[in-house]
Parts: C-alpha cells; sequence; structure tokens
C-alpha cells in the first residue's frame, strides 16, 4: 500500500475545517458539535459556512493587489530577460514605487521582503548561474534547429535508440582546499585548520557514464612532472590517474583514457562490428546541452564540499563516491538525448539568448489602426491634451493588445540599458577546423576529409613560408685567403694577397 504524502501544517488545517463544513452541511451535526468533534473554532466554522472573511487576514500591504501583481510579473520578466534582481534591487526598487505613490511609509526590510515572496507562489529566492551573454547570444533558434537534424541523423542511425549506447563524457575541476566560516576568537586575521589530507591543488576531472546510469572510472589529472604517491591513497582503484606539467587536458591523456578505460567497457559493442561515433557538442553551451552539468556536476560538488568541511571532524569510516547515478540518467532525460526528444531541446533557447523568441510570441498588430475615437475620448474626459502624452497612452493600449505585460516591457528597457544592445557581429569558434558551433559529427566521412584538407593546407603554407625565409636569407662570405710567404732568400713576388673588392 503506497504511504500517504505528508502534509503542513496550514494543509492539515485546512482539511480538517473542510471536514466540520461538510459534516455541517449533510446536517449531521450542528455547528457547535462539529466545532467540538473536529476541534476548530467555532466562529471560525461559522464564518466559513456564511462565506465571510475568507480572504487574507492581517494588515494591509503597502501595494493595491493591481501594483503587487504587476511586480511580480516584473520579477519574473527580469528573470527571464537575464537579469534577475536580488533582494536589494527589490528593497530599492519598491522604496522608490513608494516614494512616486507618495506613500507615508517608504522604507522596505528583510521582513516586509519575506512577507512578498509569502504571498506570491510563482517567486522565490534562488542561487544565480554565470553566464557568458556572448556565447548565450550564439545560442538561436535556428542554431538550435541545426544541431536537433544532426541528433536526429544519429537517431534514425539507431545511436540514441538503447540507454547502455549513448555516453558523455565531460570535464569539470575539483579544489581539494576547503573554506569554511568558523567560530575562533576574535581579531585573528587567520584561523588554521589543519586536517589529513593532500595539499592544496586543483584537479581536472573527467568522467564518462551512459544513459543507463552506468559511471566508468574517472580521469583525475593533476598538475606537475611525476605521479606521487599520496594522490592514490584511498581511490581503491576508481581512478585513472594522469599528470602533465599543465594540468590541462591534452590529445594525449585523453586518447589513452578512451583506449583503456572506455573502449575495454565497450567491447561487447565493438566485438557486433557495429561502429562507434563520436559527436561534439556546440561549443560554448555545454552548460545546457551536456548530461553532467545539467544534472549530476551540481550535487557531486554540493557533497564534495561537504566531505571537506566533515572530514576534519569525523575520525574514519569517512569516504567520497563521485557517483552520478539516477541524476545521471536525469540528465539525458532533460538534455532530450534519451530519450531522443527534440522538443526539450529547443526548450534550451530561452528569451535572453535569442530574443526573436519573444517577437514570435508577440501578436501581430494592424499598423493602419485609427485611434481617433481613443484621443477624442482621452481630450474630453482626460484633459490629455500634449502629443507626447497621447503617444504614450496609444503605445500602453498596442502593448495590451500584442500581449505585452507592464513587467515585460520594464525587463526589456533595462536589458538594454545594463545590457546595450545584442552584439551584431556573433563571436567565431576558436577552433575553426571542426566547425562546432551547432555541434559536429566527427567521425563521419565529410568531419575527416575536411581535417585533412585543413591538415594538408597548414602543411603547405609552412613550407611556403619556410621556403621565403631560405629565400631572403643574406649569402655567407667566402673566407679572404692568407697572405702566401715566399722561402728566404728569394725576391718577393709583388702580388702575395688579394685585395678585397670595392663594394
Amino acid at each position: 500500500m503506497p504511504q500517504s504524502k505528508l502534509c503542513t501544517a496550514a494543509e492539515a488545517n485546512k482539511q480538517i475545517m473542510n471536514a466540520a463544513i461538510q459534516a455541517v452541511k449533510t446536517e449531521e451535526m450542528s455547528q457547535r458539535s462539529a466545532a467540538k468533534a473536529y476541534g476548530v473554532s467555532r466562529s471560525t466554522l461559522r464564518n466559513r459556512l456564511q462565506n465571510r472573511n475568507t480572504g487574507h487576514q492581517g494588515g494591509q500591504t503597502k501595494f493595491s493587489p493591481r501594483m503587487e501583481t504587476d511586480s511580480v510579473e516584473l520579477v519574473k520578466a527580469c528573470c527571464d530577460m537575464g537579469i534577475p534582481l536580488n533582494r536589494y534591487h527589490c528593497y530599492q526598487l519598491f522604496s522608490q514605487v513608494a516614494v512616486e505613490l507618495g506613500l507615508p511609509n517608504t522604507a522596505c526590510n528583510a521582513q516586509s521582503f519575506r512577507s512578498f515572496l509569502d504571498r506570491h507562489d510563482e517567486i522565490s529566492l534562488r542561487i544565480t548561474h554565470v553566464s557568458n551573454r556572448k556565447q548565450d547570444r550564439e545560442w538561436t533558434a535556428e542554431v538550435c534547429e541545426e544541431y536537433i537534424s544532426k541528433l536526429q541523423k544519429l537517431y534514425d542511425e539507431g545511436f540514441l535508440n538503447t540507454a547502455e549506447q549513448v555516453w558523455n563524457l565531460d570535464e569539470t575541476e575539483f579544489d581539494t582546499n576547503s573554506f569554511d566560516r568558523v567560530v575562533g576568537r576574535k581579531g585573528m586575521k587567520q584561523i588554521p585548520s589543519q586536517y589529513n589530507g593532500t595539499a592544496k591543488e586543483c584537479v581536472t576531472v573527467l568522467p564518462c557514464g551512459n544513459a543507463a546510469g552506468l559511471q566508468l572510472n574517472l580521469l583525475a589529472l593533476y598538475s606537475g612532472k611525476l605521479h606521487l604517491k599520496f594522490r592514490l591513497e584511498d581511490t581503491f582503484n576508481m581512478c585513472y590517474h594522469a599528470v602533465n606539467e599543465a594540468g590541462y587536458m591534452d590529445q594525449l591523456i585523453f586518447a589513452n583514457y578512451i583506449k583503456e578505460v572506455v573502449f575495454s567497457k565497450i567491447t561487447a559493442v565493438l566485438e557486433t562490428g557495429r561502429r562507434v561515433e563520436i559527436f561534439c557538442f556546440p561549443s560554448g553551451q555545454t552548460s545546457r546541452l551536456q548530461p553532467f552539468d545539467v544534472a549530476a556536476f551540481g550535487g557531486i560538488k554540493y557533497r564534495w564540499n561537504k566531505y571537506l568541511r566533515d572530514r576534519r571532524v569525523k575520525k574514519g569510516g569517512l569516504e567520497f563516491a563521485f557517483n552520478a547515478g539516477t541524476d545521471l540518467k536525469s540528465g539525458f532525460a532533460q538534455c532530450g538525448l534519451f530519450l531522443f526528444n527534440p522538443d526539450m531541446i529547443r526548450k534550451t533557447v530561452k528569451p535572453y539568448t535569442d530574443p526573436s523568441i519573444l517577437q514570435r510570441g508577440i501578436r501581430q498588430v494592424q499598423s493602419d489602426i485609427n485611434h481617433d475615437k481613443l484621443v477624442e475620448v482621452l481630450r474630453a474626459e482626460y484633459g490629455i491634451t500634449d502629443a507626447v502624452g497621447l503617444q504614450e497612452v496609444k503605445t500602453c493600449v498596442e502593448n495590451v493588445l500584442k500581449g505585452l505585460t507592464t513587467g515585460m516591457v520594464l525587463a526589456g528597457a533595462m536589458a538594454k540599458t545594463l545590457m546595450a544592445e545584442a552584439p551584431k557581429k556573433k563571436r567565431l569558434g576558436k577552433n575553426t577546423m571542426l566547425r562546432l558551433k551547432a555541434g559536429a559529427l566527427i567521425t563521419s566521412d565529410e568531419m575527416v576529409a575536411e581535417i585533412e584538407a585543413e591538415s594538408a593546407r597548414k602543411k603547405a603554407v609552412q613550407a611556403a613560408a619556410k621556403a621565403a625565409k631560405s629565400s631572403r636569407a643574406p649569402k655567407r662570405k667566402a673566407p679572404e685567403p692568407e697572405p702566401v710567404l715566399e722561402p728566404p732568400g728569394k725576391k718577393a713576388s709583388k702580388a702575395t694577397t688579394k685585395k678585397p673588392r670595392r663594394k
């Protein structure tokens, strides 16, 4: 039998009150008996039966319900445009609105802000994700459709039909040093925190997993020249360790990891004669398209920071497991890779990445609308006669016809003011050879031919530059001959040395 879902105290009180009201309406009990049997207030039960005072109880809000609704729309529109407001922005916004309205109390503090959030369930305080604006503006609806078309080709060929066949590799960095806020002696600038473990360093981690939730041994890449013994301690042979001077991924380390770890685990697939295709995600868009980035890395790093915090105070048995598990399955589903879902991929295009999305959702308004009647009413009834005021009213009417709310208009104006206009020239990919703007299947014949042609072109350019450099090099002068000495007793010849040529 499935367990019932727990409910809050407010929900439980509401259910009890509804049961008491139902008992009275079915004439099973009187109001007094029902209030006593269900343990509710008799006056509250009577008011509910008479449908009185069922709304919000308490003091009046600073703004009217209409203005609060517009404020919520503004906050949500700013979030959609990529310029979210924090609590201090909201403090200033609400205080300025109160000043413009001439309210006696213009202050806004943490308590009033918390009450504002409690009154509206559709908004809450969330953690921001830093996003590069140039890269965001490259992820347009057209590029997304091109990316979907390439995945559709893989899906038609049967590469995205089985969860065990779809794999994802993604790298991230882990810091072995933790910072924590502790209670210490006042006045100390630095408080030492000792622990048993490795030194402070940043490690590049490359995990690999499939859509079925299977994760292989991850690659841990350190910076240095030699392997250190303490790095292998407590890893239980669950990591593929590598080291290079820079500490960043290079071709040799990546190829060795694929050969020794990844291909060794999918030998059953290779023995069947099926081919393995390698697909690169669009450059700069991994935060919204990579399964590890979308669903796994956040929880894993949270547990890692918790492990760094607790290993100083807990003795023995404290281990950390880098395991995505069910999160990895959810990541493949959210990215639309398995099961293959083009509509889920299209949802990754947001208004702040492609402003044309907002234009598509706006209802079209005829440009030849006659506003003469509206102008007559405004002049006769409201005394608005200046051209500026009439134009502002016309703009408001057109926004209503288009379906634009006040919050959407204000958020658009704020985005233009803070971030200026969208950059017209798109950022070009650093690696123009692979053309990864919309992703690419780098094992296809076309891509291999393109890579070989690009490599041949580079070799030709290098050879031409080398030949030009050798042709411009100055020729070496022949050494001058030494003077010829005559034997003693003979008359010296007139010309014993050659004179240097005049330049």
